[in-house]
C-alpha cells in the first residue's frame, strides 16, 4: 500500500505509523514509527548551500518589497499625481513586479501592487515551509536567527535603495529590480532543488507522488478554506477601502463610504462564524482561522497584539520618509538615511529580546510591557516635534527610541504563539501573527492616512481655494510654485499633520499594554526552549 504526499499534515510530517501499513521493516530497515527527520535524506554540500542562500535571497527579496517603496512616494505621487492616495501603494501590497513598473496611473499603480503583494505573499510562505523541509528540527532555531538577520537588514536597506533609485534614476526601477534577481532565484530553486522533496530518498512502496491531475482534485481543492479567506479578504479590503477613501474622493456621509463599511462588518461576521461552524461540524479543512483561537484567551490576545504591533512599524516606515521629504525637502535617498536610526534599531530591539528570552529565560509578557512601554514613549517624543522645517537632531534619537520598543514587541508575539497553540496549530498560529501583523499595519496606515487628509484639508481650505488644496494633495511638486510664506505655512500645516499622526501611534501602541495583560498566567509562558 503507497501513502499518498500532502494528504494531511500527518502525511506531510511523516509521523504516522508504518507499521499499521504493513510496512514496519522496507529494506531491512525498522521504520516504525517513522517521522521526517528518520526518513528524510537532507541535502548537503555544494547543493544545500546554494539552495539556502538562494532561498534566502528570496526572502530578502520579498521582504524588501514592503519598505523599498517607502522613500519613493513622493517620486511617484508627483509623477502619477496622487500624493493624496500614496499610501495605497504600501496598502495594497500588505493586503495581497514587473506591471508596477509599467503603471501610468496611480490607480493602475495600486491595482498592479496589489497583485504583487499576493504573489510575494505565496513566496514568502512556500520560501518558510522549504527551509523547516531543507533542515533536520535541530537547526531551525539557528536558521531562524538568520532569518530575523535577513528580515532586519532588508528593513534597513529597502528605505535607502528606494531612495538611491528615485534620486539616480525613474522610480519605476524600484519595481523592476527584483525582476532578474527575482529570475536567479526561480532558477537557482528549480536547479537545485530535487522533485518531491523532502521525500525524494524515500521508496515507492512508502511515497508515491500525486499526479498532476490528483494534486488539483475535487479532495484536495476541499481542504483549502477558500470561504474563509475570501471573507477575510474582504472584510480587510472593504474596511481599509472606506477610510482611505472618506476623507479624499468621498466624505464620511457618502453612500459608497457607508456601503463598504457595512460590507466589511458583514464580511467579518461572516468570517467569525464560518470559523465557528467549521470547527463545531469537525470540517476537514486547514481552516486560516480555527475557532480554538477565540477559544483560548492567550491566542486571542496574541492575535491581538499582532495587529496593534503592525501598525507602529509601516505607519513609520512609511510616514516618516513623507515627513523628510515634504516638510524638510529631503530627497528620496536623504530620506531613507534619516529612517535608518529607526530601521537599525528595530531589529536591534528584537535581538535584544530574544536574548532575553533565550540567555536569561525572562518571560515574554515582561518583555512585551516593556517594550510597549519604550513604543509609548518614543512616539510621544515623536508626536512633540516642532512644526518648522528645521528638523533636530533629537528627532533622530526619537526614532531610535519607538523603534527599539517595536522591535520587542515584534519578537515576543512571535515567539509566545507556539506555546500557546495547541501542537496542531503552531504552524497556523504562527503564520497567523505574521497574516494579522500585516492587516494590521494595512488598516493602522489608512487610519492615520485618514487623519492627515482630514488635517490638512480642514487647515488649508481657510487659505486657499478648493481647487489649490486639491492640486496639492495631487502632486507635492505644487509646493514649488508658490511664495517662500505660504509655502511655508503649508509645510508647517503638514508639519503637524504629521504629529497628529503620531498621537495615533501612540494610542495603538498603549493598546499593546492592555492586551499583553491577556497573556498573563502563573506561571508565566517561557520561551528559552525556542529560541
Amino acid at each position: 500500500m503507497s501513502v499518498r504526499s500532502m494528504d494531511s499534515e500527518k502525511d506531510f510530517q511523516l509521523s504516522f505509523s508504518l507499521e499499521n501499513e504493513g510496512l514496519a521493516d522496507v529494506g531491512g530497515r525498522d521504520l516504525s514509527p517513522v517521522n521526517a527527520e528518520d526518513v528524510t535524506k537532507y541535502l548537503t554540500g555544494p547543493r544545500f548551500y546554494i539552495l539556502h542562500a538562494v532561498l534566502s535571497l528570496g526572502i530578502f527579496l520579498t521582504s524588501i518589497e514592503a519598505t523599498i517603496v517607502a522613500t519613493s512616494l513622493v517620486s511617484i505621487s508627483d509623477s502619477l499625481e496622487g500624493f493624496d492616495r500614496s499610501s495605497w501603494i504600501v496598502t495594497a501590497y500588505l493586503l495581497a513586479y514587473t506591471a508596477c513598473g509599467a503603471a501610468q496611473s496611480m490607480t493602475q499603480l495600486i491595482i498592479l501592487r496589489s497583485f504583487q503583494g499576493l504573489g510575494a505573499a505565496g513566496s514568502t510562505a512556500s520560501i518558510l515551509a522549504s527551509f523547516f523541509e531543507l533542515l533536520p528540527p535541530s537547526k531551525w532555531a539557528l536558521n531562524t536567527s538568520l532569518l530575523s538577520i535577513i528580515y532586519g537588514s532588508s528593513m534597513v536597506s529597502g528605505p535607502i535603495v528606494g531612495g538611491a533609485i528615485s534620486d539616480k534614476t525613474t522610480w519605476r526601477w524600484v519595481f523592476l529590480i527584483n525582476v532578474p534577481a527575482g529570475a536567479v532565484v526561480i532558477g537557482c530553486i528549480l536547479f537545485t532543488l530535487p522533485p518531491n522533496y523532502p521525500f525524494h530518498d524515500l521508496p515507492a512502496e512508502i511515497f508515491e507522488p500525486l499526479s498532476w491531475r490528483e494534486k488539483f482534485s475535487k479532495q484536495q481543492l476541499g481542504r483549502i478554506d477558500i470561504p474563509g479567506t475570501i471573507s477575510l479578504l474582504m472584510a480587510t479590503v472593504f474596511l481599509v477601502a472606506a477610510l482611505e477613501e472618506a476623507t479624499t474622493a468621498y466624505s464620511w456621509d457618502s453612500p459608497l463610504v457607508i456601503v463598504f463599511l457595512g460590507i466589511s462588518g458583514l464580511s467579518w461576521t461572516l468570517f467569525f462564524a464560518w470559523s465557528w461552524w467549521s470547527s463545531a461540524s469537525k470540517s476537514s479543512r486547514e481552516m486560516v482561522f480555527p475557532w480554538r483561537f477565540v477559544q483560548n484567551r492567550a491566542s486571542v490576545g496574541l492575535i491581538s497584539l499582532a495587529v496593534l504591533s503592525g501598525a507602529p512599524f509601516t505607519i513609520a516606515i512609511v510616514q516618516l520618509p513623507l515627513r523628510f521629504q515634504s516638510v524638510d525637502d529631503a530627497s528620496p535617498l536623504g530620506a531613507g538615511i534619516r529612517l535608518i536610526p529607526f530601521a537599525v534599531l528595530v531589529p536591534a530591539g528584537a535581538g535584544v529580546a530574544s536574548a532575553f528570552m533565550g540567555k536569561a529565560k525572562m518571560p515574554p509578557i515582561y518583555l512585551t510591557f516593556v517594550g510597549s512601554s519604550i513604543q509609548v514613549v518614543g512616539f510621544t517624543l515623536l508626536s512633540m516635534t516642532p512644526i518648522d522645517t528645521t528638523l533636530q537632531i533629537s528627532f533622530y534619537g526619537y526614532q531610535a527610541v519607538a523603534g527599539f520598543g517595536v522591535g520587542m514587541v515584534y519578537a515576543t508575539a512571535t515567539v509566545m504563539m507556539p506555546f500557546v497553540a495547541e501542537k496542531r496549530d503552531k504552524a497556523i498560529g504562527t503564520s497567523a501573527i505574521v497574516q494579522f501583523r500585516f492587516m494590521g499595519g494595512a488598516i493602522g496606515l489608512s487610519i492615520v492616512t485618514t487623519v492627515m487628509n482630514s488635517y490638512v484639508q480642514s487647515h488649508l481650505r481657510e487659505f486657499l481655494a478648493p481647487a489649490q488644496v486639491h492640486s496639492l494633495l495631487e502632486t507635492t511638486g505644487t509646493l514649488s510654485t508658490l511664495s517662500p510664506d505660504l509655502r511655508n505655512f503649508i509645510q508647517t500645516t503638514f508639519a503637524s499633520g504629521y504629529n497628529a499622526q503620531m498621537r495615533v501611534v501612540i494610542g495603538l501602541s498603549g493598546g499593546q499594554l492592555l492586551l499583553a495583560c491577556l497573556l498573563w498566567r502563573k506561571p508565566q509562558i517561557l520561551a528559552h526552549d525556542r529560541v
